[in-house]
């Protein structure tokens, strides 16, 4: 976690915050990842397609931005 939290401030320092920080939605994915690894906690049905929805929207912003 410490590696991800050092590449997250690198990338805000190298870049605008608007096209970095809707990516910090990705940590839903490895969130939901350590849950079942570790855990062994399965996301029910819901979980699926709003975790898509975020995490698309999180994209499309990130790369609306970038042009």
């Amino acid at each position: 976690m410490v590696v991800a939290q050092t590449c997250f401030v690198s990338a805000m320092a190298r870049d605008d915050a608007n096209i970095v920080a809707p990516l910090n939605y990705a940590t839903l994915v490895f969130a939901a990842s350590y849950d079942a690894v570790f855990d062994g906690v399965r996301p029910d049905r819901a979980t699926y397609p709003g975790a898509a929805i975020i995490l698309t929207g999180a994209l499309w912003l990130a790369l609306a931005r970038r042009t």
